[in-house]
């Protein structure tokens, strides 16, 4: 009986390992398949590296011209932007990006999408169609656009309440107007 019982003891340990070593082959296959499959996207750069340089010594000195040619025909291809320039563009276009009250002062922020090398951004606020306050200031330009240079308006000069507010732009011949909303 004692016998039984210890046959029936390696049986089950027996089982154990053979269990615990496939599920260890299976996860050494996964991770191998992973390892394998991200040398394609970028993943191990260490093992690209590698690659690549085994390719230079087989391929020092077998580049043609042709080759070459292809390579720059490739490059001027690539379009980083689609559309027409903004610059190019008749009329002068942009948004307001921030109307509000900060302090005791109304700040209006606006965005051009044009780059310009001067000119003036005129603020009107009209209440119940009225205008309540007029302001000029310059345009600075950026590297790509412009801004204009950015109005702070004393809540104590305009009071509360609704206002709509126009931004018109001009600068070397072109105009352009924005419009928005604010309330105090």
């Amino acid at each position: 009986m004692a016998t039984r019982r210890n046959n029936q003891k390696w049986l089950w340990w027996g089982t154990g390992i053979l269990i615990v070593v496939a599920i260890a082959a299976i996860g050494v296959l996964i991770v191998k398949k992973n390892i394998d499959s991200s040398d394609g996207d970028g993943s191990d750069v260490s093992g690209q590296i590698q690659n690549q340089d085994k390719k230079d010594e087989k391929n020092v000195g077998t580049k043609t011209e042709e080759e070459s040619n292809k390579k720059i025909e490739k490059k001027e291809e690539v379009k980083q932007y689609e559309g027409e320039s903004p610059n190019a563009s008749e009329t002068l276009t942009g948004v307001i990006s921030y109307a509000g009250v900060s302090g005791e002062n109304l700040m209006v922020r606006v965005n051009i999408d044009q780059y310009l090398a001067g000119g003036n951004c005129k603020l009107t606020l009209i209440k119940d169609g009225a205008v309540i306050y007029n302001s000029v200031v310059g345009i600075e330009s950026s590297v790509s656009t412009s801004t204009c240079e950015g109005f702070n308006v004393p809540v104590a000069e305009i009071g509360g309440g609704d206002f709509r507010i126009e931004v018109t732009l001009e600068s070397d011949g072109k105009y352009g107007k924005m419009v928005g909303e604010v309330k105090i």
